[in-house]
């Protein structure tokens, strides 16, 4: 039974990188004697193959490995498609924009010195009437 890989295109040739095979050797090799090890991989270039299915592999975005389980439909595809180089903050709200009123040009002080000093002379005026 032949199993037929689809790519996006028809020019996108299937590609893997020699280094994640030799990992996966060793994957396979460190299964048989009980000891999981994690797949790391430089390569986003890399095509995803059915021997790879139900597996986490840690893909390099630039900063970290990220992990990606590979599941059924992922296959056919880079790897380089499901992990994402940039961060996304979302999109900027033009209706909710912070507006910022403007401060008054005398210090807060100097308007309570001016309203302290009129209630006293008032009060002054009081006891001499």
């Amino acid at each position: 039974m032949k199993l037929k890989i689809k790519t996006k295109s028809k020019y996108r040739k299937k590609f893997i990188d020699i280094h994640l095979i030799n990992t996966l050797r060793f994957y396979y090799s460190s299964i048989k004697n009980k000891n999981v090890m994690q797949i790391k991989t430089h390569s986003r270039s890399s095509t995803i193959f059915p021997c790879f299915e139900k597996m986490t592999i840690h893909v390099y975005n630039g900063k970290k490995f990220l992990p990606l389980l590979i599941q059924e439909h992922h296959l056919g595809l880079k790897f380089g498609e499901f992990i994402f180089t940039r961060k996304f903050s979302g999109h900027k709200k033009d209706g909710r924009k912070v507006v910022y009123k403007k401060k008054k040009n005398t210090p807060r002080s100097y308007f309570f010195h001016e309203i302290n000093s009129k209630n006293i002379l008032n009060n002054k005026l009081k006891y001499i009437n």
